[in-house]
């Protein structure tokens, strides 16, 4: 850091770690944008100025959104997440569900890693965005500093919101779904994503049955989704997602 800002500014840093509001000012002053090359501590900065304008920025956005539509933009967000943000389960699923934008947004603009969460929620699939980052044609751009780096999130999001385009008990659902262990969540978002995945022309379509029928009743996931969903996985993986279903069969 020290070398970097001797190199940059022409003067010395006697210091071993400065300030967040004094590297947004040699940011601001030099125009700085991400380079692999800059020190760490000057990159994570840039990351939470860019954070922190795309927040501001989704939040006109935000306030577009028809109420009823936000639990499912939380839950597809959510799902799509291979590692889980700490702060959900109790505050925020009452926030949620009520569908206050003020009270949403101020509980979101705590922190970075809440604003983070919020700024996937209103992301968007493009698949020319992810087709360059998979070629490595764009790196930390306007549209791409938000995904931080993930390559497949937007597409495993994308999954989700198709599924539950006609979802019936939505509240249901997704209380039944916070009362999943680690990995339960983690089977199940699985099972969610192939519902989706595997929906393509085969020369026989699968139906299901018993508990899964019954699920795919009760949430309006539709039968053939379900079932491919389903029978994507090995019999003893399936007897572990029986287990689950019957969670969300519970009244």
């Amino acid at each position: 850091m020290n070398d970097f800002i001797l190199k940059k500014i022409q003067r010395k840093c006697y210091h071993s770690s400065k300030k967040s509001s004094e590297l947004k000012k040699i940011i601001d002053d030099y125009n700085l944008s991400f380079n692999s090359n800059y020190p760490f501590a000057i990159n994570n900065e840039i990351y939470k100025i860019h954070l922190k304008k795309n927040f501001n920025n989704n939040i006109v956005k935000f306030k577009t959104i028809a109420r009823n539509k936000i639990p499912k933009l939380f839950f597809s967000t959510y799902t799509a997440l291979i590692e889980k943000p700490y702060f959900t389960k109790s505050r925020i699923l009452k926030l949620i569900f009520e569908g206050d934008k003020d009270k949403i947004i101020k509980y979101f603009s705590r922190d970075y890693e809440k604003m983070y969460f919020f700024n996937l929620m209103l992301l968007d699939f493009h698949e020319e965005i992810l087709i360059n980052n998979l070629y490595n044609n764009s790196h930390f751009t306007e549209d791409t500093f938000p995904v931080k780096g993930s390559l497949f999130y937007i597409a495993r999001k994308k999954l989700i919101i198709e599924l539950f385009k006609k979802v019936k008990n939505i509240k249901d659902f997704i209380l039944h779904y916070f009362e999943l262990s680690d990995e339960e969540m983690r089977i199940f978002d699985m099972f969610l994503r192939n519902c989706v995945r595997y929906d393509i022309k085969w020369p026989i379509t699968p139906y299901p049955e018993g508990k899964i029928k019954n699920f795919a009743i009760k949430y309006g996931l539709g039968y053939k989704r379900v079932a491919l969903g389903y029978y994507s996985f090995e019999d003893d993986e399936r007897a572990f997602l029986d287990s689950i279903i019957e969670k969300f069969l519970k009244v």
